[in-house]
C-alpha cells in the first residue's frame, strides 16, 4: 500500500475566507512595463511604464494590473508605483521637478473628479469596488517643483498632502526615491505630518540602495544598520528595498536583521513594521509585511497564511539571532542586468544562519557540508507559529536546497504552524502534551481543504516529527507535477 493511501482529506478549511488588513501590498511597478505593451504605449527611460499608470490600464480591465483572485484581495492594499502622479510623457522623461504631487494627474484620470481630494477618494472608491482593503501610493520624498504649492514649507506642503489623503481614505504611503530620499529628518517630517493628518495612514520608508552591499564598498553594511535604526524609530514600515536574484534571499535577511535590531532600542514613534517585498517564504516565517510585484503560487500562500498570523513589528516580540552567519557567493561571467554590474568578480553577501521573532531559535542540523538560512517565529496576536527553510547560492550553483533536520519549540497546542521551503525533517515541539486520540491535519495554503495526515507523523509526548519528503508531498498533493513552486502548508493539531 502506498504510504500516501494512508491520507484522507475533509471538509475542513484552516484558512478564513476573508482576510483583514495587514500592511501588506500589491504593487503595481513590475507590471507597468507588459500593461504599456498592452496598451500600445512605447517611450525611453521608463516612461512609457509611468504612462501605463492611466484611467484604462488600471480600472477600465482587469487583466492589466489586478492578477490577485478577487477572494484574496480582503486585507491587501493596492499600491499606485512611481508615475501615478505624473503628467503623461508621451514617450519622453519628464523632468524630476514633476515628482512629489502627490495628485492623481488631471489629465491620466480626468473621469476621477477636480480636485486632488475628489480623484483620490475616486481612486480609492474603485479599488475597493474591486475586493482590496483600499489603495496606497507611491510617494516620492521631495515637493513637486511645478505646484503652485512649491512656495509652501515643507511641514505645511505635506500637512496638506496628508490632509487629501485623510479625507480621501488613503491607506498606506510608500516613500521611496526623491530629492530628499537621503535626508532621514526630511523623511521624519513627512511620517509626523502624516501621523498627525492621517493618523490611519501607514508610512513606509525605506534605504535606497543598490542590490548588493558589494556595489557601495565595505564600510556600507554599517552605514544601512544606522539610517535603518533611524528609519525604525518613526517608521510604521522599514522596507528592506530592491534585491536581486540570486542574492534576493539573503540580502533580504541581513537587511531584516538590521531593521530587528533597532527593536532593543528605545521604543519609536511608528508601528515598526518590517515590509521584505516579495520574498515570500521569508515574510511569512518571520511576520514581515509584503510587497507582492510578482503574484506567483508563493505571493498567494502568503496572502492566505498572513489571516492567520498577520504581520507584526518589531517592538511586539522579542528578537534573537545566531552568532554565525552563513555567506552565499557566486562567480559572475556575465551581468546580471545594468544597474549592478557583477561582470568578472565574485559576490558575497552574508546573514545571520537561523533568526526567530517570539520564540526560541530553531535548533538546527545540516545532512550535508552546507546548512540552510532558517528563520522561525510565533504571532503575538494569534499565536500561530511558522518555520521556513532558505535556499543557499554556493558557487557555481544557484538557489540551492540543502534538506536539514530542523527543530522548533514552543508552538501553541492550538494554534497552526505554517512550514515553508524544503527540510529533511522538521520537528515541532508544542506548549502542552498532545490529547491522545489527536489528529495532524495538514493543508497546502494554495488549497481550500485539509487532509488528515496522522499515519504519517510520528507524535511522542508533545512533538510531532515528519519526515521532509512528507512534507513536500503534503503542501504539493494538489498543485500537480509541473509545480514548481516553493512548498508550503499548514499543520494543526485537532481534537
Amino acid at each position: 500500500m502506498n504510504r500516501y493511501e494512508k491520507i484522507t482529506k475533509t471538509d475542513t478549511d484552516l484558512i478564513p475566507k476573508d482576510g483583514s488588513l495587514t500592511g501588506s501590498y500589491l504593487c503595481t511597478w513590475w507590471m507597468q512595463s507588459p500593461a504599456a505593451t498592452a496598451l500600445g504605449l512605447s517611450g525611453e527611460g521608463l516612461s512609457e511604464w509611468r504612462d501605463a499608470l492611466c484611467t484604462e490600464g488600471l480600472f477600465s480591465r482587469e487583466d492589466l494590473f489586478h492578477p490577485m483572485e478577487r477572494e484574496n484581495r480582503s486585507g491587501i492594499i493596492f499600491l499606485l508605483d512611481d508615475g501615478w502622479d505624473l503628467p503623461k510623457s508621451g514617450g519622453t522623461p519628464i523632468s524630476n521637478d514633476h515628482y512629489g504631487a502627490v495628485d492623481p494627474d488631471p489629465e491620466k484620470f480626468k473621469e476621477f473628479g477636480n480636485t486632488p481630494t475628489e480623484r483620490l477618494s475616486a481612486m480609492n472608491r474603485a479599488v475597493r469596488d474591486m475586493g482590496y482593503a483600499g489603495l496606497g501610493l507611491w510617494i516620492s520624498p521631495q515637493k513637486c517643483k511645478t505646484s503652485p504649492d512649491a512656495t509652501l514649507s515643507d511641514r505645511e506642503y505635506w500637512e496638506k498632502r496628508a490632509g487629501w489623503c485623510h479625507e480621501a481614505g488613503i491607506l498606506y504611503w510608500k516613500v521611496d526615491w526623491g530629492e530628499q530620499d537621503f535626508d532621514d529628518d526630511y523623511r521624519a517630517l513627512i511620517s509626523d505630518c502624516a501621523r498627525r493628518l492621517a493618523p490611519g495612514m501607514l508610512v513606509e520608508h525605506a534605504v535606497v540602495q543598490k542590490p548588493c552591499t558589494h556595489h557601495h564598498g565595505d564600510d556600507f553594511p554599517a552605514h544601512r544598520e544606522a539610517r535603518a535604526r533611524r528609519q525604525m524609530s518613526f517608521a510604521d514600515v522599514y522596507r528592506t528595498y530592491d534585491v536581486l536574484e540570486p542574492f534576493d534571499k539573503v540580502c533580504t535577511l541581513m537587511r531584516a536583521h538590521e531593521a530587528l535590531l533597532a527593536g532593543a532600542d528605545e521604543r519609536g514613534t511608528g508601528r515598526g513594521l518590517i515590509n521584505g517585498e516579495n520574498i515570500y517564504g521569508i515574510v511569512s516565517a518571520l511576520g514581515l509585511t509584503a510587497g507582492i510585484m510578482n503574484y506567483t503560487t508563493e505571493a498567494r500562500a502568503c496572502v492566505r497564511w498572513q489571516r492567520l498570523a498577520p504581520p507584526f513589528g518589531i517592538y511586539e516580540a522579542d528578537y534573537h539571532y545566531s552568532d554565525e552567519q552563513l555567506c552565499d557567493f557566486l562567480f559572475f561571467a556575465s551581468e546580471i542586468c545594468g544597474w549592478a554590474p557583477c561582470k568578472g568578480r565574485t559576490v558575497r553577501e552574508s546573514a545571520p544562519a537561523v533568526m526567530s521573532r517570539g520564540c526560541p531559535l530553531p535548533v538546527v542540523s545540516p545532512t550535508g557540508e552546507h546548512a540552510p538560512f532558517v528563520v522561525a517565529s510565533k504571532n503575538p496576536k494569534t499565536r500561530a507559529f511558522s518555520v521556513a527553510t532558505v535556499t543557499r547560492s554556493i558557487d557555481p550553483v544557484r538557489e540551492a536546497y540543502f534538506p536539514a533536520d530542523v527543530t522548533v519549540t514552543d508552538a501553541c497546542i492550538y494554534a497552526p504552524v505554517g512550514v515553508f521551503g524544503v527540510f529533511n525533517s522538521l520537528t515541532v515541539e508544542f506548549d502542552s502534551p498532545i490529547p491522545e486520540g489527536a489528529r495532524v491535519l495538514t493543508q497546502d495554503l494554495c488549497d481550500s481543504f485539509a487532509y488528515d495526515a496522522t499515519a504519517l507523523v510520528t507524535i511522542e509526548g508533545n512533538r510531532i516529527t515528519l519526515d521532509g519528503k512528507d512534507l513536500r508531498y503534503l503542501s504539493k498533493v494538489s498543485r500537480g507535477h509541473n509545480d514548481r513552486s516553493e512548498p508550503s502548508l499548514i499543520i494543526k493539531i485537532s481534537y
